[in-house]
């Protein structure tokens, strides 16, 4: 799931760039076991929230493990996503 911010982002972004994150999304789909490949970490002192690394993007999500889906919150660049 995309939140309406992360969709607009994601919207604007260049045909190129978008593939490239919605492949990382796709690498997602596989938790627990994600494609070892994507660089993922853990946000310190909060539990379940994560963020993804796709170049100079990030995008920041949360997994809800009650309802077994991924909540996308924010795309942005690096400089401006943890704001």
């Amino acid at each position: 799931m995309l939140s309406n911010k992360a969709l607009k982002f994601l919207i604007s972004l260049d045909e190129k760039t978008r593939k490239r994150v919605i492949a990382d999304f796709e690498g997602l789909a596989c938790y627990p076991f994600w494609d070892r490949s994507l660089d993922i970490a853990m946000f310190e002192g909060e539990k379940h929230q994560y963020r993804l690394r796709t170049g100079k993007l990030r995008t920041v999500f949360k997994i809800d493990q009650v309802a077994e889906a991924i909540l996308v919150q924010k795309i942005g660049y690096r400089e401006n996503v943890y704001e």
